[in-house]
């Protein structure tokens, strides 16, 4: 139950109604222009209680045609059809919903008197709840208003306005001597600040054969080049140990830090079958298998040019390159370099050898000295 003064700009609730259901007393006002005497909703904004005629939110908005036709509980009224039990509006504020009230309720017939901020709150709750011709009289009237380009191109992207009005405020932004800056590329989209960028490169080239522009080509030299990247991105105080700003395809920047890589084709990873195999010859040397020193680069990082750093060669080689032994009667096989002396020496034991297995008796065998390998 409720009771209002002879003004009706008072609110008072008795403890019979829910405190869920019905804001403080103390806060609560009947709205001074738009608690209409015909209305037959209630809206709660903020602490303001408007009522209102439903025809025009049904006619205009099937979101409201659905949140009004939602029919009451058993033994309750309907949502919004007295002060007690309004419908609440959440995240509007009180100056943008009697804004938008206005549009039907304006006593100058066809007569629209507002500004640019009344015609955007009208616009974004427009947007919002889906009331397509209010939309439309909102755009059609800030068409009138001289607006700041990066100012209505945001108005106008933000709620989808058609993007051929904005034609004029396009190239008001290509045809100024100034680019854009970092704040007015944050107010716009990064597809639409791009976009701007390269209509004022192509505004600024020469006409192609085919009638088309293209974006012209930069005719400053290397040195100008440079200066222009520093004072854009902000790098007038580059430290002298910096890279070289010069592009990585003239042979210079961070290319020019890298080390020459070996080839390969020279680099041993694992022994295959081919690198075993010819590790059983006893005149193998290690240098047949590492990388040549033609393919190392000339100076290493942290070396000294008068002091050579040999590499070392792979954990796993260490043992694979000691000469094996090789069994008594291939002597002369495996051993192609020596001495003349030495040579003499071995023909004169495999002669002993041979008489030694002349003169043994039949069906007796000879016992040589068995082999170091295979000795437990």
């Amino acid at each position: 139950m409720a009771s209002f003064n002879s003004f009706g700009s008072s609110y008072t609730l008795f403890a019979t109604l829910a405190p869920e259901t019905v804001p403080a007393a103390e806060k609560v006002r009947r709205h001074p222009k738009y608690y209409l005497n015909g209305g037959d909703t209630h809206f709660l904004v903020e602490n303001y209680i408007f009522r209102v005629h439903r025809y025009f939110f049904e006619r205009e908005s099937a979101i409201f045609r659905e949140k009004l036709g939602i029919p009451p509980a058993s033994g309750q009224n309907p949502k919004g059809s007295s002060d007690s039990n309004p419908i609440p509006l959440d995240d509007v504020r009180e100056e943008d919903f009697s804004r938008f009230l206005w549009v039907f309720y304006n006593p100058k017939y066809s007569i629209y008197d507002a500004n640019v901020d009344e015609w955007s709150s009208i616009l974004k709750l427009a947007y919002d709840w889906k009331f397509a011709e209010v939309k439309r009289l909102a755009s059609r009237y800030l068409e009138q208003f001289l607006i700041d380009p990066i100012q209505k191109i945001e108005l106008y992207q933000q709620y989808e306005i058609d993007r051929r009005l904005l034609i004029p405020s396009y190239m008001a932004l290509i045809n100024r001597r100034e680019p854009l800056s970092i704040t007015e590329g944050c107010c716009l989209s990064l597809e639409t600040a791009l976009m701007i960028a390269t209509a004022r490169e192509c505004a600024r080239g020469k006409p192609l054969e085919s009638g088309k522009h293209s974006p012209t080509v930069a005719s400053v030299n290397k040195e100008s080049m440079v200066e222009i990247i520093k004072e854009v991105f902000g790098l007038g105080n580059v430290s002298p140990g910096s890279p070289n700003l010069d592009p990585i395809y003239n042979g210079a920047g961070p290319a020019a830090f890298a080390a020459t890589p070996l080839s390969p084709s020279k680099i041993v990873t694992s022994p295959s079958k081919e690198h075993r195999d010819s590790l059983k010859s006893p005149t193998h040397k290690l240098k047949k298998h590492l990388p040549p020193t033609d393919d190392l680069p000339p100076l290493l990082i942290g070396q000294s040019p008068t002091k050579p750093v040999t590499p070392a060669a792979p954990p796993y080689l260490t043992n694979l390159f000691q000469p094996p032994l090789t069994p008594p009667g291939t002597i002369k096989q495996s051993v192609s370099t020596g001495s003349k002396e030495d040579k003499e020496k071995t023909k004169e034991k495999d002669a002993n050898s041979q008489s030694i297995v002349s003169a043994a008796p039949t069906g007796q065998s000879v016992v040589r000295p068995s082999h170091p390998r295979n000795r437990t």
